[in-house]
């Protein structure tokens, strides 16, 4: 799969696919022939004919020094070198408590109604973005304007990859004013705990890898039972707390994005940053939480519930401002019959005052919950293994018989007695699991896997992905014949129908993985509550982590400031002294090393204005 990925989308136009389906895939409204190319654009590596923006973007309004820079200057005024002791703002990026309290609907002995206060540990992401914006670490790897990359001639044949080759970047930016900069709002979130946001305009290479810290945290949302009221109405509140989270984690989000702020970028210019929410990163059942409706329900169109387990399906995407008439429709009394229809919660939506805001189209695809753990594991290998019936000892044998290859890994003790399956071992499975009966329903099922993994998309290649996900729907009634399955009305296999708008929006899914988001709740959430006395734990999570952006920040900079500094962070055990390579252990800055650098070296050129959209 990685050989695949590397070759992009040059593999996808090799592949093979269902004739029928190449022409469902419409071309964005952004395409026209009156394309140009720009005079430099990464030089030395493929040159694809490019479309820039119709009007002024990412305009600059002066220049200004970084954060790294004015640190620079303040310790040459001093004669200090750059690696001299230093002390952090104690306001600078802090989280601030904000308690609440809930007045329950039950009541105690003395009649009383029951109490109980949360707390919210929060710190403002405007700050955040402007660090993200100014972090010189970064430059080069900064994109201001969205671009339309064509791999044809005559214009026709869009690539989508980074989020400003996709179509919400171009639609929004006609929406703003001249020379205004977007910035699309990348939201993580691991249910009941860390609140992480990033920015679109790095690119993904950098933005995906945990430790480059492009993804920061801005908020613990509070775990709590809320006990005070009655198990009927509490589920009803739990959902509502999560939103009034939100709406104050996300507040000072809705002026800025109206009225746009000036940022530094790493580049060291001043842009009018426009900062709305993009893509939100999240599981199943908190996009639909997100989106207002129940968890049996698709959150991105109001399909009726018979009808998610067909190809073709005729259903509107749900509107953002129909969604908010039905809502206050119902807090007002009224009976609406859509919103029944729609399967709605009736709940005050946190995005409700966010600029440009569509949070349906906002829900990313989800590679390891929806298609690994999700359709491949859950589905896909029981239905299989089902059609077997009798035979499962034949597919362990078949697993344990199969030839040893570099590139495939060997289940010498078959799959039917693994008790935990990780993503790891899901993509191994996908590789070599085929059974006679079912392979076109299976073949199509892995092959729309392996072309939802490709880092680079064209429409040739989506059409492609549309024509896998056909051969599946195709050959599925198999397993009603097999009375293996009665129906498919599975969410996650119809939230598949909308991988290709998703990607035409925002770019392809290597960048909205949620592997990401778990590997940061070891960092942001574990570690910490590991590192403290577990009392008033979330006071000692958030101290725990200022020391590591501490530490952190301080080894960018020296990375920034002295030509050749390295400096690893591991983490140790605190009994041994050993490396910890889960990340259980405290976080150690090692001995840092200078490396031997030619005064003749030619320092690294400066990127041009598109990063990341060469082919590799």
């Amino acid at each position: 799969m990685e050989a695949a990925c590397q070759m992009e989308a040059d593999t996808a136009e090799q592949a093979s696919g269902h004739g029928l389906a190449a022409n469902k895939v419409p071309l964005p409204r952004r395409s026209h022939n009156d394309y140009q190319f720009p005079a430099q654009y990464n030089p030395g590596k493929q040159q694809w004919p490019c479309q820039d923006f119709t009007s002024a973007a990412g305009v600059t309004k002066g220049a200004a020094p970084t954060q790294f820079e004015n640190e620079r200057a303040d310790q040459d005024q001093t004669n200090q070198p750059p690696w001299a002791p230093f002390e952090t703002k104690k306001d600078q990026n802090k989280q601030i408590p904000e308690a609440g309290n809930f007045t329950g609907n039950k009541t105690d002995s003395m009649g009383h109604f029951k109490t109980e206060e949360v707390e919210l540990w929060h710190r403002n992401p405007l700050e955040c973005i402007v660090k993200l914006f100014s972090n010189s670490k970064f430059k080069g790897k900064q994109v201001y304007t969205p671009i339309c990359v064509f791999r044809n001639a005559d214009g026709t044949n869009c690539k989508y990859s980074e989020m400003w080759t996709s179509n919400w970047w171009w639609e929004i930016q006609e929406l703003l004013e001249d020379g205004a900069t977007v910035c699309p709002i990348i939201h993580g979130n691991k249910m009941a705990w860390p609140v992480n946001l990033s920015i679109g305009n790095i690119q993904k290479a950098t933005r995906c890898q945990t430790t480059e810290r492009a993804m920061v945290l801005i908020g613990y949302i509070p775990v709590t039972k809320l006990e005070c009221f009655t198990k009927s109405q509490r589920s009803t509140q739990l959902y509502q707390l999560f939103y009034d989270c939100m709406n104050c984690l996300l507040k000072p989000l809705e002026a800025a994005g109206r009225t746009g702020v000036d940022m530094v970028c790493a580049d060291s210019f001043i842009r009018q940053i426009f900062p709305m929410l993009a893509a939100y990163i999240a599981h199943y059942p908190e996009q639909c939480l997100v989106c207002c409706c129940k968890e049996n329900t698709c959150p991105e169109c109001a399909v009726k519930g018979q009808k998610r387990g067909e190809y073709l399906v005729h259903a509107m995407l749900r509107n953002v401002q129909a969604t908010l008439a039905m809502l206050n429709a119902k807090t007002a009394g009224l009976a609406p019959p859509e919103f029944v229809d729609q399967n709605l919660c009736l709940v005050n939506p946190f995005w409700r005052n966010l600029s440009h805001c569509n949070i349906f189209s906002c829900m990313t695809s989800n590679l390891l919950y929806q298609l690994h753990k999700g359709v491949f594991h859950d589905h896909i290998v029981s239905w299989a293994s089902e059609a077997m019936k009798g035979q499962q000892e034949e597919v362990d044998e078949q697993f344990q018989a199969m030839s040893l290859h570099p590139t495939l890994r060997h289940f010498k003790k078959g799959i039917l007695l693994t008790s935990q399956y990780t993503g790891t071992k899901h993509k191994n499975m996908e590789k070599v699991f085929t059974d006679p009966q079912v392979i076109l329903a299976v073949q199509g099922i892995l092959n729309l896997i392996y072309y939802v993994h490709f880092k680079m998309h064209s429409n040739e290649s989506l059409a492609k992905l549309d024509a896998a996900w056909f051969v599946f729907h195709q050959n599925k009634e198999v397993f009603e014949r097999l009375e293996i399955r009665e129906h498919f009305v599975i969410s996650k296999v119809h939230n598949i129908k909308h991988y290709q708008d998703l990607i035409h929006s925002q770019g392809t899914a290597d960048g909205f993985n949620t592997k990401g988001t778990e590997r940061l709740h070891i960092d942001l959430a574990k570690m910490g509550y590991q590192a403290g006395n577990k009392k008033d734990y979330v006071s000692q999570m958030t101290v725990s982590l200022g020391w590591q952006e501490a530490v952190h920040q301080r080894v960018s900079y020296l990375q920034w400031a002295v030509l050749g500094y390295t400096a690893a962070l591991v983490h140790k055990n605190e009994a041994t002294g050993e490396p910890d390579n889960e990340g259980k252990g405290g976080l150690v800055l090692e001995k840092p090393k200078l490396l031997w650098v030619s005064l003749e070296t030619p320092k690294t050129s400066k990127m041009q204005s598109h990063p990341g959209l060469a082919q590799n």
